[in-house]
């Protein structure tokens, strides 16, 4: 027991006088401390009993005493039901609703059932979660059943306890030393049952009982916020059942029902919304409520809830082009719509339709692009779009922004967005539309846009409030960028006509200023920069493609261009900002208006084009260089390459002929070529193909490439074979052992090709069971011998080679090592002579025995004495008594003291004799 007792404090004791102190006699127990913080303690209650008491034959039709029992049932689980006793519960509530068909009496007791049912489950172990989850799932799905009990009531409170399941709302305290369910274990298990379904189901019984229809839509809309839930829900065809009745009730349903729509294509499966709705039925129901919202709605919610029907019906037509919009005319009055104002109609429809500036206007004309790009898929709608004018409308839009706007029209920051938002529509609408885009004038309008972007005569700085407009802030790149990609969209279609147009009106100037203006900037460029100059680059890769005309108007101009985009440092390459894009753009683009072109070649060459293009090639990554090699290849059918490129040096002062072959055998390498350490063929069967490669096994159709075909547009051996084809396979300069027997295979690449494809031939007709004519067969076993005997050659003429350089490794070792040898013999020998020296000067006898030595040295290498004649005076040109064995004169040279001693360098001093 618990006991009150006195707070002890730190101050000094009390003396009391000799008086009688109360002893309180009231006593707490800890069960009613617990009733008091908790709540009521739960008596258990038999429901076997009250089972038995509905089901015994007996007492079957007692109602009184079922009523009873009902009653005391709930008086006992008035604050909810344990989680052991719901599955008893629920047989309960069953046999009641069974009861229900013949005696309404007990309608009272299923709803008092219900009541309780809606406060969350009660656990006594914190294990019940786990082992009742089974159990409780199915007690929850059976609840939902119960919809089939045809009385209003009823159906009124399995909605509110389904709906305080789900949102924990209005708890009464609960038992004492028990708890609640948690949320999430409720919603597990909502989730785990098919409630949802059976709700969607439900729908149909509600039709005439619109109240009631809310409360199960309000319902709908909680669940639909899970993706399993919507899953459960879609398989009752829940969206063609909301769709089909949204319009027939209150604005809350459609509001309602539209958000259900809405979560079922964030979380459920699209493609199975868009399913149920494919039919003329829903379809008219999203455009009459569309309608009725854009034509009788005034208000910002109704402007919103257009918008979001708006927004579905964008959502769908892009799942599942094929829905019936054009059938039903919705597309047509949505283009209409997206017209307006633009483009003056006498539609009734537009009679009393106003846009403001407000944020929900602004949004919807934004809308009505977006559905008019999404429509475009489909094929049936090209007439439509067409009809409509959409793409007069759209280019409306490409003209300088001007800051002094009428006040009723759009701002100038919103003009701006929907600018971009109609080009970046253009790109899709323009290659559907050709004909309508020509009788626009569409590049005159294009390109006098895209000279005021790329030009600065005025004060005008982008907003970047949008999506598109994202890195425009305070320029015009934004719009630059939309601009180029309608004319990139417009070039990739391949239409003659189209790219005529755009020359005729000096498109290839106007891009040839912009790309000089961005790639002579000294600034550094950011990803939209280089986004720009890479379209830059496509277009007039396009224009100029095949047409010696138009790559003259190219000209010097632009080949400078080119070569300054090339000399920019290759490393950047790798800086992440998408260069190697902009560097394959600038190849591309040589290849289409320097390549063929004489002027331009020779005036390229001229400016080191080639030089910059192989710095280029030597740093880019393997994807990049078999695009820069086709380009070289081609360059070198002009006879001034070839000097470029013999004098071309890289890193480490490497030559072209040593670099080519590196990427020879990288390539190889990567292919799983067989070759030995030293680069020597192993495999004389396929000496090119790589190991894993296997023999074919089915007959191709005439009209597909075999594997040996494919093969060389897959790889650069061809065209290293083209490059070394150009230059020569003999005195090339800066190549090392290991090339000349990489040179052995390239040099005969084309014969092991012909090898390989007449190989695939003749497995070819043995697998069709074809026999040649005796004269075929003969020239085709011929030319399989003498290719097999090719490869035997060049695989012996590598080997002698390898032999050869190994022996010339051999003798080089030899001489290093003798070399070596002989300056340890000179070091030896001046050991030897300092040893001399020091017994010489340590020891007089030695001094003097070498001295006699080199005295006898001396007379043998004079000549025999004569007899001097009379006239002649002899002189002695040796000194005497001199003890030193080195040769004396006039001077001596002695070393001064040392510096340590002298504070000064060691130095000669000299002195004279």
């Amino acid at each position: 027991m618990k006991i009150l007792q006195a707070e002890q404090t730190n101050l000094p004791p009390i003396k009391l006088a000799n008086e009688k102190i109360p002893i309180v006699k009231h006593i707490i127990k800890d069960e009613e401390v617990g009733s008091i913080n908790e709540g009521e303690k739960l008596i258990p209650f038999d429901l076997e009993k009250v089972i038995k008491l509905f089901v015994d034959p007996h007492s079957a039709n007692l109602t009184e005493r079922h009523i009873h029992s009902i009653k005391k049932i709930c008086q006992t689980y008035k604050l909810g039901f344990i989680v052991r006793d719901v599955v008893k519960i629920v047989k309960i509530v069953n046999i009641l609703a069974d009861k229900v068909e013949t005696d309404l009496t007990y309608i009272p007791c299923i709803c008092s059932l219900l009541k309780i049912f809606q406060f969350p489950f009660i656990k006594e172990k914190s294990s019940d979660e786990l082992a009742y989850e089974t159990v409780l799932t199915e007690c929850i799905a059976n609840i939902g059943y119960l919809f089939r009990t045809p009385n209003r009531s009823v159906r009124e409170e399995i909605c509110n306890c389904v709906y305080n399941l789900i949102t924990f709302e209005n708890l009464p305290k609960v038992y004492a030393d028990l708890q609640r369910a948690s949320k999430n274990f409720i919603h597990k298990i909502i989730k785990k049952s098919d409630l949802a379904e059976t709700l969607v189901k439900s729908l149909a019984l509600m039709e005439d009982d619109t109240d009631l229809r809310l409360r199960m839509i309000k319902i709908l809309q909680k669940l639909s916020k899970d993706a399993d839930n919507c899953q459960r829900m879609l398989n009752a065809d829940c969206a063609n059942r909301l769709v089909l009745k949204m319009n027939q009730s209150s604005d809350e349903i459609l509001f309602r029902s539209v958000d259900i729509l809405w979560n079922l294509l964030e979380n459920g499966d699209k493609v199975l919304v868009a399913e149920q709705l494919n039919s003329l039925g829903a379809i008219n129901q999203l455009r009459d409520a569309f309608l009725r919202q854009l034509l009788q709605g005034y208000s910002n919610y109704d402007r919103q809830l257009r918008n979001d029907i708006l927004i579905i019906s964008i959502q769908l037509s892009q799942i599942m082009p094929q829905l019936p919009f054009i059938e039903t005319g919705f597309a047509k009055e949505l283009l209409l719509f997206a017209t307006y104002p633009e483009i003056k109609s006498h539609n009734p429809l537009t009679k009393n339709l106003k846009l403001s500036t407000c944020y929900e206007d602004f949004e919807l004309k934004k809308l009505f692009f977006n559905f008019a790009f999404t429509i475009s898929r489909n094929p049936m709608s090209y007439q439509l779009l067409s009809e409509s004018g959409i793409l007069l409308a759209l280019l409306s839009f490409i003209k300088p922004i001007e800051k002094n706007r009428d006040i009723r029209d759009w701002t100038i920051s919103q003009f701006e967005e929907l600018q971009l938002h109609a080009m970046s529509g253009l790109c899709i609408i323009i290659p559907i539309l050709m004909r309508d885009y020509f009788s626009c004038h569409g590049s005159n309008r294009l390109l006098t846009f895209l000279e005021w972007c790329s030009k600065n005569f005025d004060d005008y700085t982008g907003y970047g409030n949008s999506f598109h407009a994202k890195g425009g802030r305070g320029t015009k790149k934004a719009q630059l960028k939309y601009c180029l990609r309608v004319i990139r969209s417009i070039v990739t279609t391949s239409n003659e006509q189209a790219i005529q147009d755009l020359a005729d009106q000096d498109a290839l100037s106007i891009l040839s200023n912009c790309l000089k203006q961005y790639s002579s900037s000294d600034t550094s460029n950011d990803q939209i920069d280089v986004e720009i100059q890479a379209d830059i680059l496509f277009i007039l890769t396009c224009i100029c493609e095949n047409d010696i005309h138009r790559k003259e108007l190219f000209g010097n101009d632009g080949v400078d261009i080119l070569i300054e985009l090339l000399r920019k440092n290759p490393q950047t390459i790798w800086n992440g900002l998408g260069y190697q894009r902009l560097i394959i753009g600038a190849v591309d683009c040589i290849w289409q208006t320097v390549v063929g072109c004489i002027i331009n070649e020779d005036y390229f060459i001229q400016k080191e084009g080639v030089f910059y293009l192989l710095d280029i090639l030597e740093v880019s990554p393997k994807s990049m260089q078999n695009l820069i090699l086709g380009c070289v290849l081609d360059l070198s059918d002009n006879p001034r390459t070839l000097n470029h490129l013999l004098q071309w040096e890289g890193k480490d002062n490497i030559k072209i002929a040593h670099f080519l072959c590196e990427l020879w055998r990288d390539e190889e390498q990567d292919n799983g070529v067989e070759r030995d350490e030293n680069g020597i063929i192993l495999n004389t069967l396929k000496p090119l193909a790589p190991a894993d490669n296997e023999d074919v096994q089915i007959a191709l159709p005439s009209h597909l490439p075999s594997k040996s075909i494919v093969e060389v547009s897959e790889n650069m051996r061809a065209k290293i074979y083209g490059i070394f084809c150009k230059l020569g396979f003999n005195d090339l300069s800066g190549i090392n052992n290991q090339d000349q027997l990489t040179l052995c295979i390239i040099e005969n690449y084309l014969d092991f090709k012909l090898s390989e494809v007449f190989k695939e031939i003749n497995i070819e007709l043995q697998l069709d069971g074809i026999q040649p004519i005796p004269p075929d067969q003969e020239a085709l076993d011929t030319i399989l011998r003498a290719a097999d005997d090719r490869v035997l050659n060049v695989n012996m003429n590598q080997k002698l080679l390898a032999n050869t350089f190994r022996q010339q490794e051999f003798m080089q070792e030899k001489e290093f090592y003798f070399e070596i040898k002989s300056n340890f013999s000179y070091k030896e020998k001046k050991i030897q002579e300092w040893k001399d020296y020091v017994s010489r000067v340590s020891k007089y006898q030695i001094l003097m025995a070498c001295k006699e030595k080199q005295v006898t040295s001396i007379d043998d290498s004079r000549p025999p004495e004569r007899d001097p004649q009379p006239y002649e005076t002899l002189h002695n040109l040796e000194i005497p008594n001199l003890a030193v064995t080195a040769f004396a004169g006039p001077y001596i040279a002695i070393d001064s003291t040392p510096a340590a001693i002298t504070g000064g360098r060691l130095k000669k001093i000299i002195y004279n004799q």
